[in-house]
């Protein structure tokens, strides 16, 4: 499945910084091409478990919606392929599911 969200470029002393922020994830990395590489590694590592744990996940901004709340960062469209036949269930994610919706759903 495809996975297209808004992410925020900051840069800061000698650090960049990519975020999600509809997702609440954050990656950092030494410049900026290091930042975006992290940023969809990360978002993709933020599907594959949500995949597992049956979390619903916040659909995206539009890049417009984003943008106005940060005009003076650079917005990007950041795309990942996640592959959700291969992502196996364990036991203990299963579990951890029942557990889960007992005290966090009705």
């Amino acid at each position: 499945m495809l996975y297209i969200y808004p992410a925020v470029l900051y840069e800061e002393e000698d650090t960049f910084y990519m975020s999600f922020p509809d997702l609440d994830i954050l990656a950092e990395g030494e410049n900026a091409e290091e930042a975006f590489a992290k940023a969809k590694e990360c978002l993709k590592a933020y599907f594959k478990l949500a995949k597992r744990l049956d979390v619903e996940v916040a659909s995206p901004s539009t890049y417009e919606q984003i943008s106005k709340k940060h005009p003076k960062n650079t917005v990007l469209m950041v795309d990942v392929n996640v592959n959700t036949k291969e992502i196996s269930i364990s036991d203990v994610d299963k579990e951890y599911n029942k557990f889960r919706k007992m005290f966090f759903h009705n």
